[in-house]
């Protein structure tokens, strides 16, 4: 199983939590969030309820939160300029030759650092070193590992997971409810 419950027009952080409880009431039937830790890298999880895996991202006035049987991480990026320097620093060789073979771009950078964010955060890992976290480029997929690109005006998303099954983001605008 896997969703991806996302957000536009809220502001990020707290739509991101939002998303949450709405998965945990409509998927498992759970009014009240159960109690959340984190892993040593940060990520949150449930202690009590090991089979709910779940992640949460949010940017600007977009949020995402996934949720799957098995570990997943998501990250949504809007697209904005950054330093000249960044793409060099952060990307792999290979990343950035492909990168550079794409024109290079903000909307480019995007789509490869959130490919890298979403694989680190399926596993629970650190972005720290970020040219040495290589998943698989754009058009490429890493045996039994589900990597899936998101795009739309001004912004870009990836989400990771285990198995090969197709994904979409379920949207909630401000004003709409979600049929899950």
């Amino acid at each position: 199983m896997l969703l991806i419950l996302g957000s536009r027009n809220e502001e990020g952080r707290a739509a991101s939590r939002r998303l949450l409880a709405l998965g945990l009431r409509e998927i498992w039937g759970l009014e009240e969030m159960p109690p959340v830790e984190r892993g040593p890298m940060g990520k949150p999880f449930f202690p009590s309820m090991p089979h709910i895996h779940f992640n949460l991202s949010h940017s600007g006035d977009l949020a995402l939160c996934a949720f799957s049987d098995q570990s997943v991480g998501v990250d949504i990026e809007r697209v904005r300029p950054h330093r000249a320097g960044l793409p060099r620093y952060v990307l792999s060789d290979r990343e950035y030759r492909w990168f550079e073979a794409q024109g290079g771009g903000w909307e480019k950078f995007c789509q490869l650092w959130t490919r890298k964010e979403s694989w680190v955060k399926r596993t629970g890992g650190s972005i720290a070193g970020p040219a040495k976290i290589c998943p698989p480029l754009p058009g490429e997929q890493a045996e039994g590992v589900l990597l899936h690109d998101f795009s739309g005006e001004g912004w870009h998303a990836a989400v990771c997971a285990a198995g090969t099954q197709e994904c979409r983001i379920l949207w909630r605008d401000s004003t709409e409810g979600y049929k899950i």
